[in-house]
């Protein structure tokens, strides 16, 4: 009896409320116990909420977490708790619900919705899978501005060649192989990267051979590829998307229309949201102490917290004046032995 209870106070606000602009989606609430080695997960629709807005108001907060794509960038692979927080603060990467608050359709699914509670089952091993591969490339993004941390990036994408789908891995082989100089390998050895196979490294090019042909490559064509994949994976995820004219403005005063993409599932949307944070002229940063996402709010701040900032400061003044000191002492005792 106080689970019944329980699940209607969680769905008592779950009806529609209408907000002028911006897209839809349902957070979720657990149906049920929630299992630790449970391959699926019941959920019921919650209360709908503005993912732009969530953008907007984690910006304004300086913290990417508040947002759907900074926390899914952010979880922890594998932990059902992490997986069990994301459900219920921004609902499943895949359910088919996506409509502009008061736009087209958005009454009708509103009065036909109004006293139901759907209900749907999240694959856990499916949301891993699809969540590995979006962390990987914001990683990708996240170490282009400093080329020594780009290699160690792309070594982990392969890395996790195994967890991602056939499809997926296959769009990435290509750019690999060109990345570290294979692409003129012979088939025989480029085996390992035809398909994900736990024997690869025994009947085609060994690992080793990719590393090492990655701490070969220069910052600027580590960059350029780097950038050429994530545009691709940006178009590839962007394909079922079909472009719509949206209408602006007001009948009182002008009207005008914008084409977008439509979107249709969250996952769509938090990719949408990793584009815009290329084009903004401050994205997120992972701090280098604690591995936190945050929104620097100067260009010059790299860490999370301002005491972190200081730190850090200080240790590369310090640095710094041991090194200006050692070139002296060098200097004067090479003076010396001239004279």
């Amino acid at each position: 009896m106080p689970e019944n209870n329980q699940k209607s106070d969680a769905h008592r606000n779950s009806s529609p409320h209408y907000l002028p602009g911006g897209t839809a989606w349902a957070k979720a609430v657990p149906v049920g116990d929630w299992k630790e080695n449970a391959h699926s997960v019941r959920i019921a629709k919650g209360n709908l909420y503005d993912v732009h807005l969530e953008y907007a108001r984690a910006r304004k907060a300086g913290s990417p977490l508040l947002a759907p794509h900074g926390a899914l960038r952010s979880l922890r692979f594998g932990e059902q708790a992490d997986l069990a927080r994301f459900l219920r603060d921004f609902g499943p990467l895949e359910w088919k619900w996506a409509g502009g608050w008061g736009g087209p359709g958005w009454h009708e699914y509103a009065m036909e919705h109004r006293d139901e509670e759907p209900e749907a089952e999240v694959e856990v091993a499916d949301f891993w899978q699809k969540q590995l591969h979006f962390a990987l490339i914001s990683q990708l993004w996240e170490a282009w501005a400093d080329p020594a941390l780009l290699p160690d990036a792309f070594v982990n994408l392969a890395l996790e060649r195994q967890r991602l789908s056939p499809e997926t891995w296959g769009r990435l082989v290509p750019f690999l192989r060109i990345l570290a100089h294979l692409d003129q390998l012979p088939p025989y050895r480029a085996a390992m990267w035809e398909r994900p196979d736990p024997r690869a490294a025994e009947k085609g090019l060994e690992f080793e051979e990719f590393v090492a042909g990655m701490r070969k490559q220069t910052p600027g064509w580590l960059r350029h590829w780097a950038s050429m994949l994530i545009r691709y994976e940006l178009n590839a995820e962007s394909a079922r998307r079909p472009p719509a004219w949206h209408r602006k403005g007001d009948d009182k005063t002008r009207v005008w229309f914008e084409l977008k993409l439509e979107l249709n599932t969250l996952l769509e949307g938090v990719w949408e949201l990793l584009a815009w944070e290329f084009a903004r002229p401050l994205p997120w940063r992972a701090c280098p102490h604690c591995g936190k996402l945050f929104y620097p709010p100067r260009k010059d701040r790299f860490y999370c917290t301002p005491e972190q900032q200081a730190l850090a400061s200080k240790r590369n003044w310090a640095r710094k004046a041991r090194s200006a000191a050692k070139g002296t002492a060098l200097g004067a005792k090479l003076g010396a032995r001239l004279r």
